[in-house]
């Protein structure tokens, strides 16, 4: 059963408003009848559930942005969202650099915690922001037109 919360909605519609209209700017669906709500307030109303600060207005486009993507990062952790994320707005170079792992000892009843860095993956790279096709679909294909439909760096 797939759950869809109602920050997760909000924050899908700050996106969406945010990159139409700007932050600042009401957005209502024609047929929704709701009241208008800007990217802004439509985060704000997440945030009041955590009684957390409203974002301030006058935040520029960039500003919102990054605010916002933070929040989604929060609200939305450990629910398998960020993958898409940081694909969609394609950022997984200035994320995702190293993974790291953490290392819990038990001794004589105390607990002590050290984390430590995995080995580099390369799942950084540009490639990694589309899927491979899968080689039986790329060879049908090849077939059909001579070409290689291979997504980029999957070759």
């Amino acid at each position: 059963m797939k759950v869809f919360r109602l920050a997760e909605l909000y924050l899908n519609f700050a996106e969406a408003a945010a990159n139409t209209s700007g932050p600042e700017t009401a957005v209502a669906g024609k047929a929704s009848g709701a009241a208008a709500l800007s990217a802004r307030e439509a985060v704000n109303k997440v945030r009041a559930r955590a009684e957390m600060p409203p974002l301030p207005s006058g935040l520029s486009a960039e500003e919102f942005q990054l605010r916002y993507r933070n929040e989604r990062r929060i609200e939305l952790a450990f629910e398998e969202h960020r993958f898409f994320d940081v694909r969609r707005w394609k950022i997984l170079n200035e994320t995702d650099q190293f993974v790291t792992g953490m290392r819990i000892i038990k001794e004589n009843g105390n607990y002590s915690y050290n984390r430590f860095k995995l080995h580099e993956r390369g799942t950084n790279s540009e490639k990694y922001l589309i899927f491979p096709i899968s080689l039986s679909e790329v060879s049908k294909m090849e077939s059909f037109t001579g070409e290689n439909w291979q997504n980029p760096g999957w070759n």
